[in-house]
Protein backbone atom coordinates (compact mmCIF):
# COMPACT_ATOMS: atom_id res chain seq x y z
CA UNK A 1 0.00 0.00 0.00
CA UNK A 2 2.33 2.71 -1.21
CA UNK A 3 5.08 3.14 1.36
CA UNK A 4 3.34 1.16 4.11
CA UNK A 5 1.83 -2.26 3.89
CA UNK A 6 -0.63 -2.42 6.75
CA UNK A 7 -3.20 -0.12 8.36
CA UNK A 8 -1.18 -0.14 11.59
CA UNK A 9 1.72 1.56 9.76
CA UNK A 10 -0.34 4.30 8.22
CA UNK A 11 0.15 7.68 9.86
CA UNK A 12 -3.53 8.47 10.18
CA UNK A 13 -4.16 11.45 12.41
CA UNK A 14 -7.13 12.28 14.55
CA UNK A 15 -9.94 13.96 12.69
CA UNK A 16 -11.31 16.88 14.72
CA UNK A 17 -14.61 16.19 16.42
CA UNK A 18 -15.96 19.49 15.15
CA UNK A 19 -16.50 19.97 11.44
CA UNK A 20 -17.30 23.23 9.69
CA UNK A 21 -21.07 23.20 9.23
CA UNK A 22 -21.45 24.00 5.56
CA UNK A 23 -24.89 22.92 4.31
CA UNK A 24 -23.59 21.74 0.90
CA UNK A 25 -20.97 19.65 2.70
CA UNK A 26 -23.38 17.86 5.03
CA UNK A 27 -25.81 15.56 3.26
CA UNK A 28 -29.16 16.22 4.92
CA UNK A 29 -31.17 15.18 1.86
CA UNK A 30 -31.75 11.45 1.64
CA UNK A 31 -32.74 11.78 -2.02
CA UNK A 32 -29.23 12.93 -2.98
CA UNK A 33 -26.92 10.06 -3.93
CA UNK A 34 -23.49 9.80 -2.23
CA UNK A 35 -21.67 10.57 -5.50
CA UNK A 36 -23.84 13.60 -6.23
CA UNK A 37 -23.25 14.76 -2.67
CA UNK A 38 -19.47 14.54 -3.18
CA UNK A 39 -19.80 16.54 -6.41
CA UNK A 40 -21.94 19.17 -4.67
CA UNK A 41 -19.42 19.47 -1.83
CA UNK A 42 -16.55 20.14 -4.22
CA UNK A 43 -18.58 22.60 -6.29
CA UNK A 44 -19.25 24.54 -3.10
CA UNK A 45 -15.53 24.60 -2.26
CA UNK A 46 -14.65 25.84 -5.75
CA UNK A 47 -17.23 28.65 -5.52
CA UNK A 48 -15.84 29.77 -2.17
CA UNK A 49 -12.25 29.73 -3.48
CA UNK A 50 -13.23 31.63 -6.63
CA UNK A 51 -14.41 34.58 -4.52
CA UNK A 52 -10.82 35.40 -3.54
CA UNK A 53 -8.69 34.02 -6.35
CA UNK A 54 -8.18 34.08 -10.08
CA UNK A 55 -8.85 31.12 -12.33
CA UNK A 56 -6.03 28.54 -12.22
CA UNK A 57 -5.27 25.05 -13.43
CA UNK A 58 -5.59 23.77 -9.88
CA UNK A 59 -8.15 21.13 -8.95
CA UNK A 60 -10.05 20.32 -5.78
CA UNK A 61 -10.60 16.97 -4.13
CA UNK A 62 -10.85 14.96 -0.93
CA UNK A 63 -7.95 13.45 0.98
CA UNK A 64 -8.40 9.71 1.42
CA UNK A 65 -5.31 9.14 3.52
CA UNK A 66 -1.93 10.77 3.90
CA UNK A 67 1.43 10.23 5.58
CA UNK A 68 4.52 12.29 6.38
CA UNK A 69 7.33 10.79 4.27
CA UNK A 70 10.96 11.29 5.40
CA UNK A 71 12.79 13.51 2.93
CA UNK A 72 15.42 10.78 2.43
CA UNK A 73 12.74 8.34 1.29
CA UNK A 74 11.34 10.85 -1.20
CA UNK A 75 14.83 11.44 -2.67
CA UNK A 76 15.29 7.69 -3.13
CA UNK A 77 11.98 7.57 -4.99
CA UNK A 78 12.53 10.72 -7.11
CA UNK A 79 16.06 11.65 -8.11
CA UNK A 80 17.17 15.23 -7.45
CA UNK A 81 17.66 15.79 -11.18
CA UNK A 82 14.07 14.92 -12.13
CA UNK A 83 11.58 17.65 -12.91
CA UNK A 84 9.12 16.26 -10.37
CA UNK A 85 11.67 16.51 -7.56
CA UNK A 86 12.16 20.16 -8.49
CA UNK A 87 8.40 20.71 -8.60
CA UNK A 88 8.03 19.41 -5.03
CA UNK A 89 11.20 20.46 -3.20
CA UNK A 90 10.79 24.21 -3.49
CA UNK A 91 9.64 27.38 -1.78
CA UNK A 92 7.93 30.28 -3.51
CA UNK A 93 8.67 28.70 -6.88
CA UNK A 94 12.41 28.27 -6.20
CA UNK A 95 14.09 24.88 -5.86
CA UNK A 96 15.80 24.57 -2.47
CA UNK A 97 18.09 22.25 -0.56
CA UNK A 98 15.77 20.44 1.87
CA UNK A 99 16.41 20.67 5.59
CA UNK A 100 17.48 17.46 7.32
CA UNK A 101 14.42 17.42 9.55
CA UNK A 102 11.98 18.27 6.75
CA UNK A 103 9.61 15.77 5.18
CA UNK A 104 7.23 15.37 2.26
CA UNK A 105 3.49 14.98 2.68
CA UNK A 106 2.12 12.14 0.56
CA UNK A 107 -1.65 12.15 0.08
CA UNK A 108 -4.00 9.92 -1.88
CA UNK A 109 -6.76 12.15 -3.22
CA UNK A 110 -10.19 11.69 -4.76
CA UNK A 111 -10.24 14.21 -7.63
CA UNK A 112 -13.52 14.06 -9.61
CA UNK A 113 -11.98 15.23 -12.88
CA UNK A 114 -9.22 12.61 -12.61
CA UNK A 115 -10.44 9.70 -10.51
CA UNK A 116 -14.19 10.23 -10.42
CA UNK A 117 -14.74 6.83 -12.05
CA UNK A 118 -12.82 5.02 -9.29
CA UNK A 119 -14.51 3.59 -6.18
CA UNK A 120 -14.83 5.89 -3.16
CA UNK A 121 -14.05 4.25 0.21
CA UNK A 122 -16.95 3.40 2.52
CA UNK A 123 -17.25 6.42 4.82
CA UNK A 124 -18.69 4.57 7.82
CA UNK A 125 -16.17 1.71 7.78
CA UNK A 126 -13.25 4.08 7.35
CA UNK A 127 -14.27 6.54 10.07
CA UNK A 128 -15.01 3.72 12.51
CA UNK A 129 -11.57 2.26 11.86
CA UNK A 130 -9.92 5.66 12.40
CA UNK A 131 -11.61 6.06 15.76
CA UNK A 132 -10.32 2.65 16.81
CA UNK A 133 -6.86 3.28 15.38
CA UNK A 134 -6.58 6.69 17.05
CA UNK A 135 -8.06 5.35 20.30
CA UNK A 136 -10.31 8.39 20.58
CA UNK A 137 -12.10 7.03 23.64
CA UNK A 138 -8.99 5.83 25.49
CA UNK A 139 -9.64 5.90 29.26
CA UNK A 140 -7.52 8.02 31.60
CA UNK A 141 -7.00 7.54 35.30
CA UNK A 142 -9.38 9.72 37.27
CA UNK A 143 -8.41 11.74 40.33
CA UNK A 144 -8.65 9.53 43.39
CA UNK A 145 -9.10 6.35 41.34
CA UNK A 146 -7.06 3.39 42.55
CA UNK A 147 -4.40 2.25 40.12
CA UNK A 148 -5.57 -1.37 40.30
CA UNK A 149 -9.09 -0.28 39.29
CA UNK A 150 -7.80 1.84 36.41
CA UNK A 151 -5.47 -0.95 35.27
CA UNK A 152 -8.42 -3.35 35.01
CA UNK A 153 -10.48 -0.81 33.02
CA UNK A 154 -7.56 -0.11 30.68
CA UNK A 155 -6.89 -3.80 30.09
CA UNK A 156 -10.56 -4.34 29.18
CA UNK A 157 -10.37 -1.34 26.83
CA UNK A 158 -7.24 -2.70 25.10
CA UNK A 159 -8.85 -6.10 24.65
CA UNK A 160 -11.95 -4.51 23.13
CA UNK A 161 -9.94 -2.36 20.71
CA UNK A 162 -7.81 -5.33 19.59
CA UNK A 163 -10.92 -7.46 19.07
CA UNK A 164 -12.76 -4.82 17.04
CA UNK A 165 -9.70 -3.99 14.91
CA UNK A 166 -9.21 -7.70 14.16
CA UNK A 167 -12.87 -8.09 13.24
CA UNK A 168 -12.64 -5.07 10.92
CA UNK A 169 -9.33 -5.98 9.27
CA UNK A 170 -10.79 -7.65 6.18
CA UNK A 171 -13.32 -4.86 5.56
CA UNK A 172 -10.69 -2.15 6.14
CA UNK A 173 -8.25 -3.82 3.76
CA UNK A 174 -10.90 -3.69 1.01
CA UNK A 175 -11.31 0.05 1.61
CA UNK A 176 -7.56 0.64 1.35
CA UNK A 177 -7.53 -1.32 -1.90
CA UNK A 178 -9.91 1.33 -3.21
CA UNK A 179 -7.85 4.20 -1.82
CA UNK A 180 -4.55 3.22 -3.46
CA UNK A 181 -6.22 3.35 -6.89
CA UNK A 182 -6.45 7.13 -6.60
CA UNK A 183 -3.82 9.75 -7.57
CA UNK A 184 -0.97 10.62 -5.21
CA UNK A 185 0.03 14.19 -4.36
CA UNK A 186 3.21 15.42 -2.69
CA UNK A 187 4.18 18.57 -0.83
CA UNK A 188 7.47 19.62 0.78
CA UNK A 189 7.06 20.63 4.41
CA UNK A 190 9.13 21.80 7.34
CA UNK A 191 6.20 22.06 9.77
CA UNK A 192 2.80 21.45 8.18
CA UNK A 193 1.70 17.85 8.74
CA UNK A 194 -0.33 15.47 6.59
CA UNK A 195 -4.03 16.25 6.14
CA UNK A 196 -6.69 14.20 7.89
CA UNK A 197 -8.90 11.72 6.03
CA UNK A 198 -11.80 13.40 4.19
CA UNK A 199 -10.21 16.85 4.46
CA UNK A 200 -10.59 18.94 1.30
CA UNK A 201 -7.46 19.51 -0.82
CA UNK A 202 -6.26 21.77 -3.60
CA UNK A 203 -3.92 19.98 -6.02
CA UNK A 204 -2.04 20.71 -9.22
CA UNK A 205 -0.37 18.95 -12.14
CA UNK A 206 2.75 20.55 -13.61
CA UNK A 207 3.35 18.23 -16.56
CA UNK A 208 6.14 16.23 -14.92
CA UNK A 209 4.50 12.98 -16.04
CA UNK A 210 2.50 11.91 -19.09
CA UNK A 211 -0.40 10.74 -16.90
CA UNK A 212 -2.32 12.07 -13.94
CA UNK A 213 -1.48 9.58 -11.19
CA UNK A 214 1.09 11.84 -9.47
CA UNK A 215 0.87 15.55 -8.78
CA UNK A 216 1.45 18.40 -6.34
CA UNK A 217 -0.45 19.02 -3.11
CA UNK A 218 -1.00 22.78 -3.08
CA UNK A 219 -3.14 23.40 -0.03
CA UNK A 220 -5.16 21.77 2.74
CA UNK A 221 -8.59 23.29 3.40
CA UNK A 222 -10.09 23.34 6.87
CA UNK A 223 -13.43 21.93 5.73
CA UNK A 224 -14.15 18.20 5.69
CA UNK A 225 -16.35 16.00 3.57
CA UNK A 226 -19.05 14.51 5.81
CA UNK A 227 -21.30 11.77 4.45
CA UNK A 228 -24.27 12.30 6.77
CA UNK A 229 -25.40 14.92 9.24
CA UNK A 230 -25.30 12.49 12.16
CA UNK A 231 -21.51 12.25 11.73
CA UNK A 232 -21.18 15.91 12.72
CA UNK A 233 -20.90 16.36 16.45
Amino acid sequence: MGDNNSPSQIGIQNQPSTVTRLDPVVNNDGSVSPFQHIANSLKHLKREAAKNSKATKELYGINLFAINMPISKFIKKYDENTSFYKSVIQKNGNVIKPKKDSFVIKAYGYIPEISGCLPFPDYEIYTKFMKLYNRTDEPTQQTGQKYEEFEKIYEEYNNRIEKEVTEMSEAVFKEFEKIVMHPIFYKYSEAETAPNPFQFLKVQYKGDFDGYHTGILVEQHQEYYVARSENVE
